[in-house]
């Protein structure tokens, strides 16, 4: 089965599981009561929730993922904003076999931020990281206490070797996530950078500040397009 269409209230409980079940995605609005059960050959997951996203029991929700290798996760939405909802601060599981993540999510309050930095604490074996920045027009919060105030550990990023950063608008938060790439993969070998239509500074003054950050990797190269 590749699709289901599910209409509704959500007042029923919807349970996937599959023993044989190797690639899940899963769109929807809403969370209609999900319920996972073990799937122990999964190997791909696409979630995008919507809405679902700032309601109660995403952390465990999504800690029903930890076997899969590759990760495709829209944690970012229009409606409503996050201000005081919440994603992901800690994690019960790790993403032991995740070696590759493609995210949806923006820099611009506390919990999307909070969010990406938790999975990626959580993914001590990933290698190929993809951010899609989606809005630069929300009001930025600052947040450099929060990449600060957390709590490093030497596998944080230490397998990662290729990341992909796309519409960035050289806002300071972007620019601290950057930094904190570059300053804890040890072993970076490529990071793409792509420019979004609007941004709050020239591609020169962006660069300028970029060449100054410490990479921990040697062999890290960086481009931007």
């Amino acid at each position: 089965m590749s699709l289901v269409n599910i209409r509704g209230d959500g007042s029923n409980e919807w349970v996937i599981g599959g023993p044989s079940l190797r690639s899940l995605t899963i769109i929807c609005d809403a969370s209609y009561n999900w319920r996972i059960t073990d799937l122990p050959c999964l190997d791909e997951a696409n979630i995008n929730m919507g809405n679902y996203v700032i309601s109660g029991g995403f952390e465990g929700f999504i800690a029903r993922f930890a076997q899969v290798r590759k990760l495709i996760l829209h944690t970012h939405h229009p409606l409503p904003r996050l201000t005081n909802g919440y994603l992901m601060e800690t994690l019960q599981c790790t993403f032991n076999n995740l070696k590759s993540l493609v995210i949806w999510t923006h820099f611009c309050e506390r919990p999307a931020i909070l969010s990406t930095i938790c999975l990626l604490a959580n993914a001590p074996n990933l290698e190929e990281l993809d951010v899609a920045i989606d809005s630069i027009e929300l009001d930025e919060t600052e947040a450099i206490a929060e990449y600060r105030n957390t709590q490093w550990t030497d596998a944080f990023c230490a397998n990662l070797q290729a990341v992909i950063i796309k519409g960035i608008g050289w806002l300071p938060n972007e620019m601290y996530f950057i930094e904190l790439i570059l300053s804890k993969a040890i072993v970076l070998r490529t990071m793409y950078l792509r420019r979004a239509r609007l941004s709050s500074k020239s591609n020169e003054d962006g660069l300028r500040e970029l060449m100054t950050y410490r990479r921990a990797s040697p062999h890290a190269q960086v481009f931007f397009n």
